[in-house]
């Protein structure tokens, strides 16, 4: 077999590898408080779920149902190993 098609194989199983594993990760909803009266934010996690497409949803209906709050809500979904509060210290 020629080099160039195993080096064109090998690729293409990393690729499904790498693929497999990140679908396969959990999902971690946060939410986002801006005081900005206070200037300040706080970052927490909310819940955790198996896929994006759960976690997803539960942040749609959460922006929706606090549209219209006094100090503004965002939230974000992350794969597990992502936490937007920065390095721990």
């Amino acid at each position: 077999m020629p080099v160039l098609v195993r080096v064109a194989l090998a690729l293409i199983l990393i690729v499904a590898v790498v693929t497999t594993a990140a679908a396969e990760c959990a999902w971690v909803l946060w939410e986002t408080v801006d005081y900005r009266a206070e200037r300040r934010q706080e970052i927490r996690p909310l819940k955790a779920y198996d896929d994006r497409a759960a976690c997803e949803r539960d942040r749609v209906a959460l922006r929706e149902r606090n549209a219209s709050a006094p100090v503004p809500f965002f939230f974000t979904c992350f794969p597990d190993t992502i936490d937007p509060r920065g390095a721990k210290r």
